[in-house]
């Protein structure tokens, strides 16, 4: 066996002794009346609070923990932003990756796949576009390593299933990889293979390679994706297409469980999953139209919700595989991954968003209106916010204003906003110790 074999066998090994040895023993009990005898196995199930994480090339992740190849992307480790506690195992979070389109693509992970096994940043490749030769580049991870880490703090574990494919749209697609899958994630492109059918295949897989005796409890879906439906023709059509791969995915994933009952549950009702979108950063106006469609299925569906990742998160500047600022760097990967896990942690109540009241926003006493404004805007926030900054983004992630709250602040804080130009914006809030943000359209 060589090495790579070994260490996979060895993972697997360690994953299952683990899990299994959190599940209590079975215990039979035999009753015996007369000639009939019954037996009554008595099984304690483990329950597994489990994220699906999803989507494209910042959801594959291009943060790195060490040894960097010199003069290729990305350079920047764990360690050079003060976080090597994430570059170790986390016995806490067992985590299932899918296979992707084809092989292992330049700079995506290498070892383990399609096996459960305790969090671990990926061995990753660098490729040398000058020579076409292939080179260790240390150990790959995405936004799943800080959630991970956030989810787990006190001591509670949880599983991760993980399926994403950079460059792929929802909306459907002629491109094809290698392999002849399809490049999209388009799921009514039901009479060829694409990356939908294998986001279903992995959930499957991991549901039916999991011991005996564990179940996942699916709390929702963590989905970082859309920079590739920002484009001219399709950017206009991601609202309807997001609305309809959410509604199908929870569909699908309810069908799976009808056929194992005792593999996965919801945690609610499968319509009720949760589903956490991260806002692209891409550019331009049909960025702004993919932005804008996330929020509106946000504001439309009660069980969706977004997570800014389109401002204050540091991007690749030399990238290999595609242009500066598109994908994040590691100290970007570590921030998106902890804002998946606050929205995740957060009151329910937190996550609400009221329009009929003219509010756009109310969490944990922060609360801005109105909801359209041609002039000004009204904050009210907690005494525990107040010394906070106020900034005000485009929806393109453009700083458009940042202002200190002052000390002599009581009642409601007004921003005159009169000279904006119409369309929508994010206000965020933020101190010391936490941050929050909303958004709102100006006339």
């Amino acid at each position: 066996m060589n090495d790579k074999g070994l260490y996979s066998a060895c993972v697997v090994l360690i994953a299952l002794f683990l899990l299994i040895g959190n599940v209590n023993a079975q215990v039979a009990s035999v009753s015996i009346t007369g000639k009939e005898s019954t037996v009554t196995n008595t099984v304690e199930v483990q329950y597994l609070d489990t994220w699906l994480f999803a989507g494209q090339s910042n959801s594959e992740g291009y943060g790195i923990t060490e040894n960097p190849v010199p003069g290729l992307a990305p350079a920047t480790t764990l360690a050079d932003i003060g976080r090597s506690d994430l570059n170790q195992v986390n016995d806490n979070v067992l985590f299932f990756k899918g296979f992707g389109a084809g092989g292992t693509s330049a700079g995506m992970s290498v070892a383990p796949v399609g096996i459960w096994h305790n969090m671990l940043p990926y061995k990753g490749i660098s490729f040398d576009w000058g020579t076409g030769i292939g080179k260790e580049s240390g150990r790959r991870f995405g936004s799943e390593l800080s959630f991970g880490k956030e989810m787990t703090k006190n001591g509670e574990k949880i599983a991760i299933v993980k399926f994403a494919v950079g460059s792929t749209p929802i909306a459907s697609s002629n491109k094809q990889r290698n392999d002849g899958s399809w490049h999209d994630f388009d799921p009514n492109d039901g009479g060829r293979l694409n990356q939908y059918d294998k986001l279903l295949t992995t959930v499957s897989n991991a549901v039916n390679s999991l011991p005996e005796n564990v179940k996942l409890r699916f709390r929702g879906v963590i989905w970082m994706q859309g920079e590739n439906d920002a484009k001219n023709l399709i950017a206009d059509k991601y609202e309807t297409n997001l609305t309809e791969f959410i509604d199908i995915l929870l569909s699908d994933l309810s069908d799976m469980a009808s056929i194992n009952p005792d593999k996965m549950e919801p945690a609610t009702t499968w319509d009720e999953l949760k589903y956490f979108i991260g806002t692209i950063a891409t550019p331009g106006v049909n960025g702004d139209k993919v932005r804008t469609a996330q929020y509106a299925v946000a504001e439309s569906k009660g069980n969706v919700y977004t997570v800014t990742a389109n401002t204050g998160l540091p991007f690749l500047s030399n990238d290999d595989w595609s242009m500066a600022n598109v994908h994040y760097n590691t100290e970007g990967q570590v921030i998106l991954g902890e804002r998946f896990a606050a929205a995740v942690l957060a009151p329910e109540e937190d996550n609400e968003t009221s329009s009929n009241s003219g509010i756009i926003h109310q969490k944990s006493g922060f609360k801005v209106f109105p909801t359209v404004t041609d002039s000004s805007l009204s904050i009210q926030m907690p005494e525990e916010l107040k010394k906070g900054t106020v900034t005000i983004h485009s929806i393109s992630g453009n700083l458009i204003e940042k202002k200190v709250i002052p000390i002599s602040y009581s009642g409601t804080y007004t921003i005159d906003v009169a000279s904006y130009n119409a369309g929508m914006y994010i206000i965020s809030l933020q101190n010391k110790t936490q941050r929050i943000e909303c958004k709102f359209v100006k006339q």
